[in-house]
């Protein structure tokens, strides 16, 4: 026995819906404007707190386990925010951070290039 009433409610309906998004996505991209300068603008507001994860995953990769890794690396985002200064370097003068990373190792975190290293391939497949 088969549910086939709702499969015929199920299936058109998401299929409408899905062409709705598509359309609605189009026009959104169509009309989009980019402005890289303001986007580097916004990324640097974070004073360096958008790579927290990077820190996290090195300090993992070095040998520090997470549940030692997160409270340290959480420990000096909160005080990167509160004092309103730079996570990268109030982690090169963290003694618990510098036992396990070098100032290249912190420096290399920062580096924008490796999330936007897979941009070019990206849209390849877009086109």
């Amino acid at each position: 026995i088969s549910h086939s009433s709702a499969e015929r409610v199920i299936i058109p309906g998401s299929c409408i819906l899905l062409d709705y998004i598509l359309n609605k996505s189009i026009k959104v991209i169509n009309g989009l404007t980019v402005y890289p300068e303001k986007m580097k603008d916004n990324l640097n507001l974070t004073r360096g707190l958008i790579f927290s994860q990077r820190v996290l995953l090195k300090l993992m990769e070095k040998g520090m386990s997470r549940p030692a890794a997160y409270p340290m690396v959480q420990r000096v985002a909160v005080q990167a925010n509160k004092e309103k200064k730079n996570f990268q370097e109030l982690l090169l003068k963290d003694k618990e951070a510098r036992k396990c990373l070098t100032a290249k190792e912190i420096s290399d975190c920062f580096n924008l290039k490796y999330y936007l290293r897979n941009v070019n391939k990206i849209f390849k497949k877009l086109r």
